[in-house]
């Protein structure tokens, strides 16, 4: 029989709700602060930040991203002004942030501006202002809940997770996403886009996490 404690530092699962223009929070993110990542509106004009925080600065291994509401594909990634903490990369393409936070990055603060366009040129930025928590090295996932889903409008949201060592693998646990929307096993992603026959309807998934070492 395996040892259900030792499991629990390597094996993670979130437990999501989602509905149609739900409003939903996540903890843990930077300075600590909870934000409000309301993203149930009834129509997008171009490509939409929905991200109010980066989840999950702390030192060790980071594994977090943009999320993003409406807009044509495919979208760019650019870093506009300030930096990420050491040790991140943005991923142009996709909007993930990935890598490793060093010790002495602890309690530092960083203030990042992340600019997104979409392929009609559309754009929208967004400043982060991160302080590093000194953290520790146990796998987890820092999301609390997806962001909301509006049917017909395209979808993009990352589970964060801190700690562990990757490479990550991500599934679903029980449950089931909303028609038109998958999760990515290797990034951790939700996206794509709701069907309208999913609009008013609420969807409960647990979505599970281990790293290399489980």
């Amino acid at each position: 029989m395996r040892n259900t404690k030792a499991m629990n530092t390597r094996l993670k699962s979130l437990f999501v709700g989602i509905a149609a223009a739900l409003s939903v929070s996540l903890t843990h993110a930077c300075g600590g602060k909870v934000a409000d990542l309301s993203a149930g509106q009834a129509a997008v004009s171009g490509v939409k930040i929905v991200s109010k925080v980066l989840p999950g600065m702390q030192v060790g291994v980071v594994q977090t991203g943009i999320s993003t509401a409406g807009g044509i594909m495919p979208l760019a990634f650019v870093i506009s002004d300030g930096e990420l903490p050491p040790g991140l990369i943005l991923d142009p393409l996709t909007g993930q942030i990935a890598g490793t936070i060093p010790p002495s990055a602890a309690n530092e603060t960083f203030t990042p501006t992340i600019k997104v366009t979409d392929s009609a040129g559309l754009t929208d930025l967004r400043m982060f202002n991160c302080k590093i928590d000194p953290g520790g090295a146990l796998l987890s996932i820092v999301s609390t809940q997806l962001a909301s889903v509006t049917a017909g409008v395209r979808y993009s949201f990352p589970v964060e997770v801190v700690g562990g060592t990757t490479p990550y693998k991500f599934t679903v646990g029980t449950g089931s996403l909303p028609t038109g929307l998958s999760l990515d096993q290797d990034t951790g992603v939700v996206s794509g886009t709701a069907a309208m026959t999913s609009g008013g309807q609420s969807y409960v998934v647990v979505i599970k996490v281990s790293d290399s070492g489980s």
